[in-house]
């Protein structure tokens, strides 16, 4: 691969990461995103199975099977977890209006009331008046189910991945607002995968061969 086909494809796929910070508002730095496409099959392996570990309905061992009979199907899994988060959130009632308004688009009203009614047969709610509040069995079992998950060397992989991420971000941040205009001209300035990023070396690596492609960021400015 020839050095401006390299620099071009390292534009648009950065750019393509930065699109996606754009829509959820966060900063963008170059640095972490060079770590991540260099250990992307990692990274997508340790996401799909941790998705796998989490979606897990069956299990050859006997933790949280009361938890386990009420998440019977992926719609009953997906409805529990938002009364579980709103029961834990202020640690008072739900009511099927607010689990409805949570699932909205996503099942029926109709399933929400059945999947309630489900956890009150199984002794992890209780029903008082239009509220339903926590049986201490749903939290002992969601404690249960928690101490397996957090020793699953899986979960711990992307756990370990997804902090080693911020917190690269983080330093990222803290570089790019740290003040560089009083060191000697011959190191201020950005690495070299920001400089490349940034389009400086442009006029140098492309030709007039390539302005039917030009890079990204000719583009946008």
């Amino acid at each position: 691969m020839k050095l401006a086909e390299h620099v071009l494809r390292f534009q648009k796929l950065l750019n393509r990461h930065k699109n996606i910070y754009d829509q959820l508002g966060y900063r963008f730095s170059v640095n972490p995103h060079v770590f991540l496409w260099r250990n992307r099959f990692a990274f997508i392996k340790a996401f799909a199975q941790a998705g796998l570990v989490m979606s897990k309905g069956k299990s050859k061992h006997n933790i949280a099977p009361t938890l386990r009979q009420w998440r019977r199907s992926n719609t009953y899994t997906m409805i529990s977890r938002h009364i579980i988060v709103s029961l834990c959130s202020d640690l008072t009632p739900v009511t099927p209006a607010e689990i409805n308004f949570l699932v909205e688009g996503e099942t029926s009203p109709s399933m929400v009331t059945k999947c309630l009614r489900l956890g009150v047969e199984l002794g992890l709610l209780y029903k008082k008046d239009n509220e339903y509040h926590a049986e201490p069995l749903l939290y002992d079992e969601c404690l249960d189910l928690i101490v397996a998950r957090c020793m699953d060397d899986r979960l711990v992989t992307l756990c370990r991945l997804v902090v080693m991420f911020a917190d690269m971000r983080a330093a990222a941040k803290i570089a790019g607002e740290m003040p560089i205009d009083n060191l000697p001209e011959e190191i201020k300035h950005k690495s070299l995968a920001e400089l490349l990023f940034l389009g400086v070396y442009d006029d140098e690596i492309f030709d007039d061969d390539d302005k039917e492609d030009p890079s990204p960021v000719r583009l946008v400015s």
